[in-house]
């Protein structure tokens, strides 16, 4: 019952912060296509495309894992399947704090933390739910 209610809550922020970072990312996109044109800048704008579609990509992995883990609160069974998204969430954090620090921004590690802690609940909500099933 514990992880069931983990699962449900952050599912639903990831299903909301991939919906904000989507519709982030396509401003985003449109925002330095449009700088790009303006100024006729091709090589120095790279770095943004990597970043910005790193956010969209991160975003639909982000809506996907929420929609299955409000799958796997109906039927359990499908849990553990759901981990990978936790953990493929996790990494791109770190990859996206990277391609940060290659593009000289400062390390912020409230960022860090705070882009983590949704994705770690995840995974350990499916956890728990995974014991409640082994329980039953």
């Amino acid at each position: 019952m514990k992880g069931k209610k983990f699962v449900k809550g952050t599912s639903i922020l990831m299903i909301i912060g991939g919906i904000i970072a989507a519709i982030a990312g396509v401003i985003g996109f449109i925002g330095t296509l449009t700088l790009g044109l303006a100024f006729q800048v091709t090589g120095e704008m790279t770095l943004l495309y990597v970043a910005i579609s790193l956010v969209v990509i991160s975003s639909i992995i982000q809506i996907t894992a929420g929609v299955k883990g409000l799958k796997a609160c109906k039927s359990p069974e499908c849990a553990s399947k759901n981990i990978v998204y936790g953990v493929l969430i996790i990494i791109l954090t770190f990859i996206s704090i990277v391609v940060g620090q290659l593009s000289g921004e400062s390390f912020n590690m409230w960022a860090l933390v705070i882009n983590l802690i949704v994705p770690v609940l995840y995974i350990y909500g499916l956890k728990e739910l995974e014991k409640d099933i082994a329980v039953a």
